[in-house]
């Protein structure tokens, strides 16, 4: 099996970075239309969420609702991540 070459490696590193920054201003946004471009959409997505009793919503049905209904019990909702390194130890989906 060979290596993947470094600048694919890069590549692949940033289409992963730029997927959740994309995700966590859609989701600081509460931009459904945002949030559906960086979703699969599909029956098989699970979310789970809250942090505190989390419960897994399954499907992006489930998971739209599980927004709609979440993101207006809070005045003001922003989300980042803490952690910013990505490692790719094998294909990367997007």
């Amino acid at each position: 099996m060979s290596k993947r070459s470094s600048s694919n490696a890069s590549s692949e590193t940033s289409k992963v970075t730029a997927a959740n920054l994309a995700y966590y201003r859609a989701l600081s946004a509460r931009d459904l239309r945002a949030m559906e471009a960086v979703w699969t959409c599909a029956s098989h997505n699970i979310l789970v969420t809250p942090p505190v009793n989390p419960h897994a919503h399954v499907g992006w049905i489930a998971i739209k609702r599980n927004w709609e209904a979440y993101w207006p019990t809070f005045e003001q909702f922003s989300v980042s991540m803490r952690v910013t390194k990505v490692n790719i130890g094998g294909p990367a989906g997007l």
